[in-house]
C-alpha cells in the first residue's frame, strides 16, 4: 500500500510539473476579466465585457478602459475625475462592474445624475 500511495504522490506532482510548463505563461497570471453593465434612465440596458492584458473583450474602447482601471487599481471608486463641465439635468444612469481584477474580486454600482457626469467620473471605463 505505501508503494502505490508513493507512486501515486510522485506521477500527480510529475502530471502537475507538465501542465505548469506547458503552459507557464497561462499559470504564472490570471487575466482581469469583468462585465461591466451601463442602464441610462431612458434607454436600454447595455453590457459588455473587459479583459485586460492583453485589451480586449466585447468592450469597444478596451484598451482606454484598461487604463483607466489600471491607474485606479481595479476599483472604480478610485478613478481621478475629469475636469469637466456638465449640465445640471437629472437622466440619471446606473453602472455596474462584476469580475476580478488581478486574482481579487471586484465588484462595483453606482449611480450617475447624467451621461456627462459618467463620463467625467469614470473616464472610458463605461463607455460601452
Amino acid at each position: 500500500m505505501r508503494r502505490f500511495t508513493a507512486l501515486a504522490t510522485v506521477t500527480g506532482a510529475a502530471l502537475v510539473g507538465l501542465l505548469m510548463s506547458a503552459h507557464p505563461a497561462a499559470a504564472a497570471t490570471v487575466p482581469t476579466k469583468v462585465t461591466i453593465t451601463v442602464k441610462p434612465t431612458d434607454g436600454p440596458l447595455r453590457t459588455a465585457t473587459l479583459t485586460c492584458e492583453p485589451a480586449g473583450g466585447t468592450h469597444q474602447a478596451a484598451a482606454a478602459a484598461c487604463a483607466v482601471l489600471v491607474a485606479a487599481g481595479g476599483n472604480p471608486a478610485a478613478i481621478q475625475p475629469a475636469d469637466v463641465m456638465c449640465t445640471m439635468e437629472y437622466a440619471p444612469v446606473k453602472v455596474k462592474m462584476v469580475g476580478r481584477y488581478h486574482r481579487k474580486p471586484v465588484r462595483f454600482k453606482k449611480s450617475y445624475s447624467n451621461s456627462c457626469r459618467l463620463g467625467a467620473e469614470s473616464g472610458a471605463l463605461f463607455g460601452i
